[in-house]
């Protein structure tokens, strides 16, 4: 009977809070939404020093658990049992936490964020990565993947039946064409409002391929167009830094001293994006674009690779140009058409604004995820309740 239902679901969520970027930000929207329907959110959270005021502007946490190593989760074992949860949703790669809940007799949702493969530094180790989907697929319960480009290694390895793909969604009211921002960002840069700005909004790892942009933006300067590329990512270890140093490097070599911009980790996002007149995505298997979305729903046009998750946002020649992964002559291409043929660009923006309000809004993946735990919960005998309608797959 209703009477007997359980009003609050006890959530513990696992997630790597060690840099600010896609996934931390998704996080925080997610965790506050899902607080905002009853269930009692406790985060385990990998963390960095700097990061700290970032993490405990969460008013909505019941608790914050914090790690600064990853080995100590083995102490933090207690503390967790403490928060009593319900259902564990453990975010991306972390080692350790999904672990908890085998002793801890809990259901387990797992979220897959990125394609197998990048579980390592180097990327693509065919091994560790066989490895991992293994240890997704026979730990969870359930598990959502970010989209059908990191479903199907999941799939291939027998775990269909256990995995949901949920697109990644924002808020497309709080996210939207000003062109107050860019009169307040070009005057911070010391920009002309009339430059045309082409924007690559990406912490700086190999996989985003910053180095296709740079030799396509020298082919760009040779053939006469007046632009400015902005870089705007933050380098946080050893190996993003010397990447930096080696595009900073390059970036001199190619004569692109007026031209291209390192801004490093730029303190608004969204007014970063909304300043652009394209944004640029030349990365290499993205599990989704978080970037890629936020961009869309500003009514930027937007030029990608056929790579990743990508095909499965944009159609080629609607929201964007989708072009050959790692080939710069091709992306010079695509940058070229969009930088001569201004109406198709303002068209493509417009375009990508209606797609993110059709399929990649916050309210859609919030409802999704809310069903698979709820569905989670009660099968455990947590809750009572009517069978809520069923997952609108995306």
């Amino acid at each position: 009977m209703m009477s007997h239902q359980k009003k609050w679901i006890n959530l513990l969520v696992c997630a790597n809070f060690s840099f600010l970027g896609g996934e931390p930000y998704v996080m925080e929207s997610l965790t506050r939404e899902l607080a905002q329907r009853n269930f009692r959110i406790t985060l385990v959270a990998i963390y960095a020093e700097k990061n700290s005021k970032f993490l405990n502007s969460f008013s909505w946490l019941r608790r914050l658990i914090v790690l600064k190593k990853r080995k100590t989760i083995n102490a933090q074992i207690r503390e967790i049992k403490k928060a009593n949860p319900d259902v564990i949703l453990n975010s991306g790669y972390l080692p350790d936490p999904p672990a908890t809940a085998l002793p801890l007799g809990k259901p387990l949702l797992w979220r897959v964020i990125s394609h197998p493969r990048w579980v390592t530094p180097l990327g693509r180790n065919r091994l560790k990565a066989a490895r991992q989907i293994r240890k997704i697929g026979f730990l969870s319960d359930r598990i959502i993947t970010v989209s059908d480009f990191v479903r199907k290694p999941l799939c291939d390895q027998g775990f269909a039946h256990k995995a949901n793909t949920v697109h990644e969604g924002i808020d497309a009211n709080a996210l939207r064409p000003d062109s107050l921002e860019k009169k307040i960002f070009c005057k911070e840069l010391g920009l002309s409002e009339k430059d045309l700005l082409i924007g690559i909004p990406a912490n700086l790892t190999w996989q985003k391929r910053h180095a296709i942009a740079l030799h396509a933006a020298a082919m760009l300067k040779k053939n006469g167009h007046d632009f400015k590329l902005l870089l705007a990512g933050g380098a946080f270890n050893k190996s993003m830094w010397d990447y930096e140093t080696a595009l900073k490097s390059l970036a001199k070599k190619l004569g692109l001293k007026n031209h291209a911009r390192f801004l490093g980790f730029y303190h608004n996002k969204k007014r970063f994006i909304a300043s652009l007149d394209i944004a640029a995505f030349p990365f290499l298997d993205e599990g989704f674009g978080m970037s890629l979305i936020e961009a869309m729903s500003c009514e930027k046009p937007v030029i990608v690779t056929r790579s990743g998750a990508f095909p499965e946002i944009i159609t080629h020649k609607k929201e964007g140009l989708v072009v050959e992964p790692g080939n710069a002559a091709a992306f010079a291409a695509g940058l070229n058409f969009l930088l001569r043929n201004e109406r198709q660009r303002l068209a493509m923006g417009k375009n990508g604004r209606l797609k993110v309000k059709k399929m990649f809004l916050l309210k859609r993946q919030v409802d999704s995820y809310e069903t698979i735990l709820r569905q989670m919960a009660r099968r455990k005998g947590v809750i009572s309740e009517p069978v809520l309608p069923a997952l609108v797959r995306q």
